[in-house]
């Protein structure tokens, strides 16, 4: 019963989180970097923002389970991350124009939580993001 209860909750924030992506991919993403920049720094509460020259963190009030990376003034400047926390640590997205991965995958402090793992599963089925979980563990072994 519980695994139901928490896979009904992962598929919620997945609507959400991909719901958010969009958004950010038409909304943000399509400006200049200097744009994007004070978009951000406009758009933002203090408390919801980490603000520098090169980049920047922001939480989504609706969302905060999750840090979106921005670049401003690197070759990653066209791209943003995600990055799971709490009950979702250890998830990764990536988007790049039209390249969607997401990953759940085990840091050098934490395990990726089922959350976490559950997530990638359910971006990459409904929402068309590679997930590449296996790839990175294989990367990652020594």
């Amino acid at each position: 019963m519980f695994g139901f209860l928490i896979g009904k909750e992962v598929n919620d924030d997945a609507v959400r989180l991909n719901m958010i992506c969009e958004n950010v991919k038409k909304n943000i993403m399509g400006l200049s970097a200097d744009r994007r920049k004070e978009k951000i720094e406009r758009d933002f509460e203090e408390k919801n923002k980490n603000l520098g020259d090169d980049g920047a963190t922001v939480v989504f009030e609706e969302l905060p389970s999750f840090l979106f990376n921005f670049r401003f003034r690197s070759p990653l400047e066209d791209q943003f991350q995600v990055i799971g926390r709490g009950k979702y640590a250890g998830f990764s997205l990536h988007w790049q124009e039209n390249s969607k991965n997401a990953s759940a995958r085990d840091g050098i402090s934490y395990s990726a939580t089922g959350g976490a793992r559950k997530l990638a599963q359910v971006m990459a089925k409904k929402y068309g993001f590679t997930d590449i979980s296996r790839i990175v563990d294989r990367l990652m072994r020594p």
